[in-house]
């Protein structure tokens, strides 16, 4: 692999003489930094520089983080396990990142790429705007002092990692992490033990920033302390679309433990979490502090009645939880339905009392939910970490394109591909079979077509000038869903004439629209405009697009009888343009007709 060195735009050399002399020497001096890539191999060497090529690579993380100095620095760490028996202190806006099969960073990279301690504090020591991507850390061990695996401050980034297995003794806490500012991002923690509460509550503690997208599970803290999964304890912390389940605590808050300091849970999903004392679910101090909305806490147990939050009132807003029942807006109470809870699937099921239910924000816009789906499915999000997406695909027809006398593009969308594989398929034939394959004539199957988003197929016939019916169907191993029938689609052209030129109320004209008599099969949707002087529905009877040319017929006639009054004695013009439609359209695409007031 090859250094990714950044080289910054060329700077000038001559210098113009007078007092812009010091600014471009400064300038000069600043292009000369740039961003440089430091390599890292479990079998590497810490004596050599780090970068270029693999087999210059360092051996130890920490050699080439205290070699990247600069900000925009990358150290790249091949897989491996990494025991280290100091903290690794990142003090600059660098990125560290996991490396494998050809792939930087990732959730995938960080089961393989280890960073292990024996003992002590802190795996990631992060005191500035860095970036971590992709490792395990594990094995921190902080008997006696606060915190062990990761701390995260001055708005740096932890991502696509894993926190499992540390643990602090008597007298610490937050064995898997402390947060002050910044965002942890698609990270696994779990497996973490924490001791006897004398610092900050929680497994994982949050003084502010954002953690969104994490699976937070079966970390245990013990002794008579708070937070089992995490600890919030600052109004700008932040807990975001996460899954809390199967935490617990000899104390209070069995999911989530929110201090006096305050903080947000915001669209979790916080299910079979166990506190010693209250609020198996969320504890929240003195009924004011912080903010839960948008959540499912549900199916929690503590000693107490406070089985899912302890402390509900107005500030529980749009949220399924019971024991107590939240005083707050928008709250349910029903079963949300998961999948299957038991095997760790926490996404709803169809028939939840979440779907809908939620409170959209602007965030909701750009994110996808836990697995990865759209974050709003229908017009309002769901309660919880997980939007409700139905097992089998979503079809919509999306029209007709280049029709000849015997074939047509056939256009639809896939707005969801489904929890499965799915296969599209075109069904066509001179009348509508409906929703049973069984009743068409003609299939066109598109194989692969396995992703959300258009199409495109051609359908042809050997007999030309009829009407032929079609509809769009998508299936996979939950079932099928069938788009709307379109009213067919006319293998020839369709125009457009007058029966007289002049149109009165005695002797009114109208508009002619045909297809030829060969087409006569089946019935046809046809879409027009209206324009002229005359205005539709004042002027003349309404007239509204589109009609139906009905089946067996060839022709449909749109009669134009004027409204005058004693008021309005002026000539009118009505004009009607023929529009695309399931069809193509003739030579006479338009005809007008003179409304004579007499």
């Amino acid at each position: 692999m090859k250094s990714s060195t950044l080289h910054p735009p060329p700077c000038t050399r001559h210098l113009p003489r007078g007092s812009l002399l010091p600014l471009l020497l400064a300038s000069l001096f600043a292009c000369t930094a740039h961003a440089t890539e430091y390599l890292v191999v479990t079998n590497g060497n810490d004596a050599a520089s780090g970068m270029g090529r693999w087999a210059n690579a360092l051996r130890t993380i920490g050699a080439a983080v205290a070699k990247a100095t600069n900000a925009g620095d990358i150290v790249t760490v091949s897989n491996g396990t990494y025991n280290i028996t100091n903290e690794i202190a990142i003090t600059a806006a660098i990125t560290v990142r996991s490396f494998g099969n050809g792939v930087t960073g990732g959730l995938a990279n960080a089961a393989n790429t280890i960073v292990s301690r024996g003992g002590g504090r802190w795996n990631f020591n992060l005191t500035a705007p860095a970036i971590v991507d992709g490792f395990t850390g594990m094995g921190a061990n902080a008997a006696g002092s606060k915190g062990a695996n990761f701390y995260v401050s001055a708005g740096a980034t932890v991502k696509n990692c894993v926190f499992r297995n540390n643990t602090t003794g008597y007298g610490g806490s937050h064995s898997a992490g402390h947060m002050v500012s910044g965002m942890v991002s698609n990270c696994l923690i779990y497996g973490n033990t924490t001791g006897d509460r004398q610092h900050d509550p929680g497994t994982f503690s949050m003084d502010g920033g954002l953690m969104v997208a994490c699976r937070i599970y079966n970390n245990h803290y013990v002794t008579q302390t708070d937070g089992g999964g995490v600890g919030l304890n600052g109004s700008g912390a932040t807990l975001r679309n996460c899954l809390l389940y199967g935490n617990n605590t000899s104390g209070n808050g069995g999911g989530v433990f929110i201090g006096n300091g305050g903080g947000t849970v915001d669209s979790c999903t916080i299910i079979g979490n166990t506190a010693g004392g209250s609020g198996g679910g969320i504890y929240r101090c003195n009924g004011n502090a912080g903010t839960v909305m948008n959540c499912i806490v549900y199916n929690n147990l503590s000693r107490d009645e406070y089985k899912n939050i302890y402390n509900t009132d107005a500030n529980v807003t749009y949220t399924c939880t019971t024991n107590p029942v939240s005083s707050g807006a928008g709250c349910v109470t029903g079963d949300p339905l998961c999948r299957d809870a038991a095997s760790g699937n926490y996404g709803l099921s169809a028939g939840s009392s979440c779907i809908d239910k939620g409170s959209n924000q602007e965030w909701m816009n750009a994110v996808t939910d836990l697995d990865g789906k759209g974050r709003i499915f229908r017009d309002l999000v769901d309660m919880g970490a997980f939007e409700y997406w139905p097992d089998k695909p979503l079809i919509q027809n999306a029209g007709v394109t280049n029709l000849t006398s015997k074939s047509a593009m056939v256009r639809g969308n896939i707005t969801w591909a489904g929890a499965a594989a799915s296969t599209v398929i075109v069904y066509h034939g001179p009348s509508d079979g409906g929703t049973n394959p069984q009743d068409w004539a003609n299939e066109l199957r598109l194989p692969g077509l396995r992703r959300a988003g258009p199409f495109e197929a051609t359908i042809a016939h050997s007999a030309s000038n009829r009407v032929w019916c079609y509809r769009l169907c998508a299936t996979n191993q939950y079932g099928a869903s069938w788009s709307d029938f379109t009213g067919g689609l006319t293998l020839s052209k369709v125009d457009v004439s007058v029966t007289r030129r002049e149109s009165t109320e005695e002797k009114p004209a109208a508009f002619v629209i045909s297809r030829p008599a060969t087409a006569g099969n089946g019935p046809l949707d046809v879409y027009f405009t209206l324009s002229g002087t005359g205005i539709n529905g004042r002027d003349y009877d309404r007239i509204d697009s589109p009609v139906v040319i009905p089946s067996g017929a060839k022709e449909i006639r749109l009669i134009v009888t004027p409204r005058f009054n004693l008021g309005d004695q002026e000539n009118k013009v009505v004009e009607l343009t023929l529009a695309t439609g399931g069809y193509t359209l003739g030579v006479q695409k338009s005809a007008r007709i003179l409304m004579r007031a007499e």
